[in-house]
């Protein structure tokens, strides 16, 4: 709606202009270095615009994720709730057994119709595990718990 992209409009304004440097990493850079040493491929699927995931990523942990393993709004003609950018990144990062981890509703529903385990780091979600920290995420991929 009209409504819709004007605030979406604001919104961004005011996140590039401002907002985009106050981010912060939600996930330890040492889980991130386990997941990478054991082989395991990493990849964002997000319904942010391509620039700002990269920015993020890049200014902060740009050791981990090329830009071929972000899948961003432009990426696919649909968003999630829709499995479409989850089955697309599972084929560009050639990934076997993809776990998706997410904190969204969103997330949860494009991962049950992508028929991904998915990994939820917010409560109250349906998921195939629950970590109250995502940087537990280690225990449930080595241990399976």
């Amino acid at each position: 709606s009209k409504e819709y992209a004007e605030i979406k409009d604001e919104f961004q304004r005011l996140y590039l202009g401002k907002f985009i440097k106050n981010e912060k990493l939600l996930i330890d850079t040492n889980t991130l270095s386990e997941l990478k040493k054991a082989g395991i491929k990493l990849g964002v699927v997000t319904s942010r615009p391509r620039a700002e995931a990269v920015y993020a990523l890049k200014s902060m942990i740009p050791e981990f994720f090329s830009e071929n393993a972000i899948i961003a709004q432009e990426d696919c003609e649909e968003e999630k709730p829709s499995p479409k950018p989850l089955l697309f990144g599972k084929e560009r990062l050639a990934a076997k057994n993809p776990v998706y981890v997410g904190d969204t509703i969103n997330d949860q529903l494009a991962a049950q119709a992508a028929g991904m385990p998915f990994l939820s780091v917010k409560l109250g979600l349906r998921s195939d595990f629950y970590v109250k920290n995502v940087n537990q995420i280690l225990k449930v991929i080595f241990d399976g718990c």
